[in-house]
């Protein structure tokens, strides 16, 4: 490796906080793995598998390793030479994380929670785009493939292989039912895939004497979780999306303390990305949009929201992202946002007992004159006598305000 090589991993690192090291030698994969291995379970940290990943990148790609622990890094080349950026991780490891792992793991208390403090929190994202910067300044090529890899994946598949191989009716059943489920949701089929995931809770192992049975739940939400986003991925689902269901089921799960409810979770979000699914595949919307409609469905209720604000989440130019909505849509962003939140106003209207002010509050729009204009444009006529007229004709059958309307 050259000079300019070595000054600007040691800028990199010191900008960061992200450590870079050269895998070349045997002595240094050994030492790389002994560093910072803690369990069996991290496979991508054994010396012999560290240098098969190594040896499959090239100048075309980099890979990101992130083992069942969470510890995450990427693997790339040095002009000729194998290197790693990290290992970091993407988020921080909560105690009710790092507890759930260790009894899955076998570890001892508190070990995770010290393990992973050793290391930097980044994300991927701002990792990736720190070594692209790195790659450039050493006048190499920057624009490589990303390939994520589950650093137990070879672990992982000859075990299931060797249980697919079992003779247990009722393993055969599961992973039929494992599938059949990953087929309804890569077709959005909702029902379906919620009726197969009960199906496989039926069939679950009951939790043994003296284990948690919320702890148990949760593992198996865990497991579903992951199927499911597989499942999505396959589909090509906009990686941004899946991250933010998957990221909001966590927050959701580790709030939960009844073992009931575990399960209600998970068929939430199963319908979640079923429904991102459908979107995609009857508008065929590129991921920019995508994106915006699933970021307007869980902020439309900001008063502050503006074009401006969306771009910026998103990471691409107001003036981009308007035209690539209407072009792709047929309307404008904003005529989007306003109908939006029009349609969930009206489903709280027939839903609850809420006054206009504050349903125009809940969606955005605490101005109540404002909000009972913009309301009247949609339906024709003013919130209250909406509310009235729908009452006395739908009952119990009210509209539940679903979202935003479909575009054709």
């Amino acid at each position: 490796m050259t000079n300019q090589h070595q000054r600007m991993f040691e800028l990199t690192q010191a900008l960061t906080g992200v450590g870079l090291h050269v895998l070349g030698e045997r002595e240094q994969r050994e030492a790389f793995c002994r560093r910072f291995y803690l369990h069996p379970a991290q496979s991508a940290l054994k010396p012999e598998r560290l240098q098969r990943l190594s040896e499959s990148t090239d100048e075309n790609r980099i890979l990101l390793l992130r083992d069942p622990i969470g510890l995450c890094f990427f693997l790339f080349r040095a002009g000729s030479i194998p290197a790693a950026m990290g290992p970091f991780f993407q988020h921080a490891v909560s105690e009710e994380t790092a507890e759930m792992l260790q009894r899955q793991l076998g570890l001892r208390s508190k070990v995770l929670l010290t393990y992973s403090g050793q290391f930097p929190v980044i994300a991927k994202e701002d990792a990736l785009y720190a070594l692209q910067m790195l790659l450039k300044a050493c006048g190499e090529r920057t624009g490589r493939l990303l390939i994520s890899v589950e650093a137990d994946a070879e672990e992982t598949e000859e075990r299931r292989r060797k249980e697919r191989n079992s003779d247990s009716p009722l393993l055969r059943r599961r992973y039929d039912l494992e599938r059949l489920m990953m087929e309804s949701v890569a077709q959005g089929l909702e029902s379906e895939a919620v009726t197969y995931y009960r199906q496989l809770c039926r069939d679950a192992a009951h939790p043994k004497p003296g284990e948690d049975i919320l702890q148990a739940e949760k593992t198996g939400a865990v497991i579903a979780r992951t199927t499911v986003r597989i499942a999505a991925d396959r589909q090509g689902l906009p990686a941004a999306i899946g991250d933010r269901i998957t990221r909001k089921h966590g927050e959701a799960l580790a709030s939960i303390t009844e073992p009931d409810k575990v399960r209600h979770s998970v068929e939430a979000l199963i319908r979640e990305f079923c429904k991102e699914i459908r979107v995609q595949r009857d508008h065929g919307y590129s991921e920019p949009v995508m994106q915006a409609v699933s970021h307007l469905e869980q902020i439309y209720g900001d008063p502050k929201l503006s074009i401006g604000e969306l771009s910026k989440i998103l990471g691409v130019s107001a003036d981009r992202l308007s035209r690539q909505f209407h072009r792709e849509t047929g309307v404008t962003l904003s005529a989007y946002l306003r109908r939006m939140r029009m349609e969930r106003a009206a489903g709280l209207l027939l839903a609850t007992e809420l006054s206009v002010q504050e349903i125009g509050r809940r969606v955005g729009i605490p101005d109540a004159t404002y909000f009972a204009k913009q309301f009247r444009e949609i339906y024709g006529e003013t919130p209250q006598r909406y509310r009235n007229r729908k009452s006395r004709f739908c009952g119990a059958d009210a509209d539940d305000g679903k979202a935003a309307a479909q575009f054709s």
